[in-house]
């Protein structure tokens, strides 16, 4: 009698098993999914290389491992996205803070962490940073603003690798000082700008000086024009007849005719 009643609980569970996985493995004790998004770097407006993307994201995951919170870096190319609902967002704000918590971004309880959204739309970029839990109280109004104007030099030159290798240092920075020298990250920013632009003027005068030595290409009527001189000694020729051309001319038609 026992040996069927065991049985039969064996095939009740296994039925409830079939019926309700879900519910069943959490009722048994299995490891439910963490809510902590693990891909924290997303390319909508594919900026950044794959090899750019792939480092980006192991220092964003260190970066969570160590201080335990998520430094999340989006670039779009309009305020919409599928996670949204394809929701068209007026305000990039806004649109960072429900991209953030709709893709269960953020450490802990109170999902720890922060933002900062690059929108490519043409004639209308825009930059936006979002902190929470924690990261709430850390960054001020002040320390928000200064992560995008530090980042905005470099997303308008178009450097958007360094954007965002720049961004993850400055969430290093913040949690190992819990704030920013903001002089000396300033002085840094302003070393770039000067540095890209004598690149930029380097590379002006090279190409210009290149263009002044090419000699201009004009038509030439000869082709011996296309050959070096006594480069080689011609031993034997034909000639081809390609056509003849046939000219007419008017006749005159006031010319008297012989014997009139």
């Amino acid at each position: 009698m026992m040996k069927m009643m065991k049985r039969f609980s064996v095939l009740i569970l296994l039925a409830l098993l079939l019926l309700f996985p879900g519910r069943s493995a959490a009722a048994l004790g299995a490891p439910a999914p963490a809510g902590n998004q693990t891909v924290r770097i997303i390319d909508r407006a594919n900026v950044w290389s794959a090899a750019a993307e792939s480092e980006f994201t192991k220092t964003a995951a260190e970066l969570a491992g160590k201080y335990e919170t998520d430094a999340v870096l989006l670039s779009v190319y309009v305020l919409q996205d599928s996670s949204l609902g394809d929701q068209v967002y007026d305000s990039i704000n806004v649109f960072a803070k429900a991209f953030y918590e709709a893709n269960g971004f953020g450490r802990g309880d109170d999902r720890t962490g922060m933002i900062f959204v690059f929108c490519k739309e043409s004639g209308n970029r825009q930059y936006a940073f979002y902190a929470a839990g924690r990261e709430a109280e850390s960054y001020n109004e002040e320390d928000a603003s200064f992560v995008t104007e530090t980042l905005q030099p470099y997303l308008e030159g178009g450097d958007y690798d360094e954007a965002a290798r720049r961004y993850l240092e400055l969430v290093q920075t913040h949690e190992e000082q819990g704030g920013f020298d903001k002089g000396q990250t300033a002085a840094e920013s302003s070393n770039y700008l000067w540095t890209f632009g004598l690149a930029l003027l380097v590379a002006w005068a090279i190409t210009s000086s290149m263009k002044r030595r090419m000699r201009p290409v004009q038509k030439a009527t000869a082709a011996r024009t296309y050959t070096v001189r006594n480069s080689y000694e011609l031993r034997r020729y034909n000639e081809i007849y390609l056509g003849t051309t046939v000219t007419r001319m008017p006749r005159n038609q006031n010319r008297q005719q012989p014997g009139r």
